[in-house]
């Protein structure tokens, strides 16, 4: 499933957007601190889909593809880079520049921002896997 295929499912029609990650509260719930480490570390994440047309939708409804994208970024690239191959910046650039991604990750695009998110998600993540090092060194 890549970004920006075009699916219908019953009466509406669906856009992929992004990948979705479990928030901490299903942690919570599983009563583990370790399930959305666990969770984004299996790469089997869940998707975002932008609603291109409402519609009745039913449980038996199938996935019908529409549309497929003009290119080959796929749910799984996007979750791997975020949250795996954190260090791939020159894929993470390039990404950014096919200009496919939702509009909240298209507007922290800029070198500056994306410093300070890097400083962000690495503080995050070395919390979330309690083994990683915060490095000051980041070039854009």
């Amino acid at each position: 499933m890549n970004i920006g295929d075009e699916y219908k499912i019953g009466d509406a029609i669906v856009k992929v957007s992004q990948p979705r990650i479990p928030c901490f509260k299903l942690g919570i719930k599983m009563n583990s601190r370790g399930f959305v480490k666990d969770f984004i570390n299996s790469n089997k994440l869940g998707v975002y889909f932008q609603v291109i047309k409402e519609g009745y939708i039913k449980k038996d409804d199938d996935l019908e593809i529409l549309h497929r994208a003009n290119h080959n970024v796929s749910i799984f690239n996007v979750s791997n880079l975020l949250f795996l191959d954190t260090t791939n910046y020159l894929e993470m650039k390039s990404l950014l520049d096919l200009k496919i991604l939702s509009p909240e990750v298209e507007e922290n695009s800029n070198p500056a921002v994306l410093k300070l998110e890097y400083r962000r998600i690495i503080i995050f993540l070395s919390y979330l896997f309690n083994n990683l090092t915060i490095s000051s060194t980041f070039s854009s």
